[in-house]
């Protein structure tokens, strides 16, 4: 038996979305797991350590303090009852996490291998053996998508993610007011939920201050399949994030995958995405709205090669990659 700990929805986001993955495959196989995602997280999964024979348990461990006392206790029952352990983590805060020694003593002792999601979160470690590398992956619908039949671009330039300062939907409008853009057509849509109501009133204050109303607006998407649709009609994505435990995002690789331009920052592994496409990144600090602004209008009067995009993306965060590291982590013959 395989069980998982971790966190399985219902939240649409990355981790979610990588959990999900590697299950679909296991399941494929007819393999014996288990979900766990109650409230009741820490006794629910003492009780499938104590009570299941168990071949290998997948955990995905935590980036903060409180969050290790959780793995501390889950990682010494699996080591007390002799069960591999592949931990996985899913943030781009896990390297500082891991620079506190007795932190980063006790995984390596605990766990048969870690995953992260670039060699920019490996901590300083005489141990590196231990560590490896699996970046994100895309939800399904998105792959392939169009390579011989492409959409009608519209001048569209979207922020996909929660719609929060951090993860930087007011730069972007802020950014978009000062390119002057919309005076030639485009439009911002931002795709996400407001994190809180004090975002929300000073997004729909820059709107009102600049009389855009008509050009720029926000929506939520649940459904995979409209998500594609939408940005598979825009031509770039402005995520100028600085959220904290920012990894590998999804909204980036997504929007590739749909072979948009992407403009980002260099936060976490970000750069180590885009330096393999054709897109812009800029530095965080005082003038992040100035320089995407600047970035905004270089891009869209670029001739892009949304197609090529979108090849590239298929074949760099491609489904099968994935599934062949997954197979050798969990140190199986095949997940198929």
């Amino acid at each position: 038996m395989i069980i998982f700990l971790s966190n399985f929805g219902p939240d649409k986001n990355g981790l979610v979305n990588f959990n999900h993955k590697i299950l679909s495959d296991f399941k494929a196989l007819n393999f014996s797991t288990i979900e766990t995602s109650r409230f009741h997280f820490v006794v629910a999964a003492l009780k499938l350590l104590t009570s299941s024979k168990v071949e290998l348990v997948y955990i995905t461990i935590s980036d903060n303090h409180l969050g290790f006392f959780k793995d501390l206790l889950l990682l010494l029952v699996c080591r007390l009852k002799n069960f591999r352990v592949l931990a996985h983590s899913h943030s781009g805060r896990i390297a500082s996490f891991l620079s506190v020694g007795f932190v980063r003593n006790f995984y390596e002792i605990f766990a048969d291998r870690i995953i992260v999601l670039s060699d920019k979160f490996i901590p300083q470690t005489n141990n590196r053996q231990k560590y490896a590398v699996v970046q994100n992956i895309a939800r399904r619908e998105f792959y392939g998508l169009d390579l011989l039949n492409p959409r009608e671009r519209k001048k569209e330039i979207v922020f996909v993610g929660i719609l929060s300062e951090e993860k930087g939907v007011i730069v972007a409008l802020k950014a978009f007011i000062l390119s002057r853009l919309s005076a030639d057509g485009w439009r911002l849509i931002c795709y996400g939920k407001f994190l809180n109501d004090d975002v929300y009133s000073h997004f729909n204050k820059l709107l009102d201050d600049n009389n855009l109303q008509d050009v720029v607006s926000f929506k939520y998407i649940d459904s995979n399949a409209e998500m594609v649709d939408s940005l598979a009609r825009a031509k770039i994505l402005l995520f100028p994030t600085r959220y904290q435990t920012e990894g590998y995002p999804l909204s980036v690789v997504e929007s590739l995958l749909c072979g948009l331009f992407v403009i980002s920052t260099k936060w976490r592994a970000i750069p180590d995405i885009l330096e393999k496409f054709d897109s812009s990144v800029v530095e965080v600090d005082e003038s992040i709205v100035e320089n995407c602004a600047t970035k905004l209008k270089l891009a869209a009067y670029k001739n892009i090669d949304h197609d090529g995009i979108k090849e590239k993306a298929n074949a760099f965060f491609s489904e099968e990659k994935f599934h062949k590291e997954m197979v050798i982590h969990f140190n199986l013959k095949s997940l198929t």
